[in-house]
């Protein structure tokens, strides 16, 4: 939500819509293994996104192994 807000200039609580929305993906609906699994691979999608835009010198390093787990 910083990097969002960093990117939009917003203060996290105030993020546009689309971003809010962005980040209830993160939310599973359920403890079951693939929602969480689920939910884990969109919060990683929104950070590799988000630091491709405010941070791109450090965003390989840090979310490409990530991206890499979820992909399995």
């Amino acid at each position: 939500m910083n990097l969002a807000g960093l990117r939009t200039g917003a203060p996290s609580g105030y993020l546009p819509r689309e971003d809010r929305d962005r980040i209830r993906g993160t939310e599973p609906t359920s403890r079951d293994y693939v929602e969480v699994e689920h939910a884990f691979g969109v919060a990683v999608q929104i950070l590799d996104y988000e630091l491709q835009i405010v941070a791109p010198a450090i965003a390989d390093a840090v979310a490409l192994p990530l991206l890499e787990e979820v992909a399995g």
